[in-house]
């Protein structure tokens, strides 16, 4: 990803492990009666789901935040950061334990924000946020 003049990166953000225990006991506990009822249809949503774990990410920099998704199609969404407004997380039970949750994103645009679950170690991506943030702030104030 090649980033602006004068942008650098804050923060790189992967799904946490858990994002494919769901796909691997499909495959793994289940492969024999899902393949006589269904086919091979199991076992390519699961791969499907493994491969978009290994790929998809959110990149923050001090200027932006880029939501990089997809596996055959790379889909590249990208807003200022200056246009959001509030970053929440969610953590469950397991999530608190294993240290991963759901990341909520809001602008002025969204109605009850975005949300990217699944993403390790929460509070830590949320406060690099929070922190380029209060930098892009704090630089509009000086000038």
């Amino acid at each position: 990803m090649k980033l602006g003049e004068g942008e650098y990166l804050v923060a790189r953000i992967k799904k946490h492990w858990m994002a494919i225990i769901f796909p691997l006991t499909v495959i793994f506990f289940s492969f024999p009666l899902l393949f006589l009822l269904v086919g091979f249809f199991p076992l390519l949503w699961a791969g499907y789901k493994i491969a978009r774990f290994l790929t998809d990410e959110i990149v923050v920099t001090n200027k932006n935040f880029y939501v990089r998704v997809g596996l055959f199609e790379k889909e590249m969404q990208g807003m200022p950061l200056d246009q959001i407004s509030k970053v929440d997380y969610t953590q469950g039970f397991l999530g608190r334990k294993l240290n991963y949750g759901t990341l909520y994103v809001y602008t002025a645009a969204t109605a009850g924000g975005v949300d990217y679950s699944y993403i390790a170690k929460p509070e830590i991506v949320k406060t690099s946020i929070e922190q380029a943030l209060s930098a892009i702030k704090t630089n509009d104030e000086q000038k």
